[in-house]
């Protein structure tokens, strides 16, 4: 393993906090099925929602 690889129980701890802090919207589009490939307009709208947040502070 690479000294940049994540053991599985670390990347199990990722993918928890990172599920944890999805919207519930991204959390249902996942779970519906959303393809792989289209995650990245998931993650788009996560962070264009992050970023209105702050504006708006």
């Amino acid at each position: 393993m690479a000294d940049d690889e994540l053991t599985d129980d670390q990347a199990a701890m990722v993918t928890a906090a990172l599920w944890d802090n999805l919207p519930s919207d991204a959390r249902n589009a996942i779970r519906a099925g959303l393809d792989f490939e289209d995650l990245h307009l998931v993650r788009d709208a996560v962070q264009h929602g992050r970023r209105l947040q702050r504006k708006n502070k």
